[in-house]
């Protein structure tokens, strides 16, 4: 057999006050009344009470019987009060909740938008030779004049001089982690020295290469390995 709900909320217990008063008021109106009413059996007259003093009970019974009213109503109030503070608190907790999220969804992105470097290589020199850029990235992809681009990679050979003084670029947009080894060429020319400046550009400043002389045509020096983490930083070594 389910047992009965003896839950008693507070909606009840005032509702049984009131009846408790009500009923109470009714057994003090009797016990003041009741005496003066003759009974069916052998019964002395009695002189009623005056008037005044039955106008002061039932006022008394009036006073308590208000006063069991005005708890009813408080109560009611205060539960109203109750289920809009909770109902404030849900919706304050849901809105924090909410925050958060958007939050950590923000540091996911700045991070993201970290990783998410470009790398900018370029080289120049002063005489008249021809001198090639070679960059070489971690998947093995080389990229020089004559192979510029490679297939799944945004990454670019951008600018080829074929008469000094020039500039050679490559660029990758969205650079993946991982070594980037660099290279330089003297491919053809009739200067006994050639000097190569270069320099690494990327997403938080810009690295200096090392400085290469030349002495030979054909000859092919690797000048520095750019290595980028997984957190977008650059190093050259």
């Amino acid at each position: 057999m389910r047992r009965r709900n003896r839950e008693i909320n507070i909606f009840s217990m005032s509702a049984l006050d009131l009846f408790a008063s009500a009923l109470g008021a009714f057994i003090l109106i009797a016990i003041v009344i009741f005496p003066y009413f003759p009974n069916t059996g052998r019964a002395t007259t009695v002189t009623p009470p005056p008037a005044e003093e039955i106008r002061a009970r039932l006022e008394e019974v009036e006073s308590q019987l208000a006063e069991s009213q005005g708890r009813l109503a408080n109560a009611g109030q205060d539960a109203r009060e109750l289920e809009e503070i909770r109902s404030r608190l849900a919706e304050s907790e849901a809105r924090l909740a909410e925050a958060g999220e958007r939050e950590a969804r923000l540091g996911e992105a700045l991070a993201e938008e970290r990783r998410r470097q470009f790398l900018l290589v370029t080289i120049s020199w002063e005489e008249s030779d021809d001198v090639d850029l070679h960059v070489v990235d971690p998947r093995g992809n080389e990229y020089y004049y004559a192979s510029r681009q490679h297939g799944g990679s945004p990454a670019q050979f951008e600018e080829d001089t074929i008469h000094g003084p020039g500039n050679e670029v490559w660029l990758h947009p969205l650079v993946d982690p991982g070594g980037y080894a660099v290279s330089y060429t003297h491919f053809s020319g009739s200067s006994d020295v050639v000097a190569v400046r270069g320099s690494v550009v990327h997403s938080h400043g810009r690295e200096e290469l090392p400085t290469i002389n030349l002495l030979r045509e054909d000859e092919r020096r690797q000048v520095a390995t750019v290595v980028v983490d997984g957190d977008g930083n650059v190093d050259v070594r």
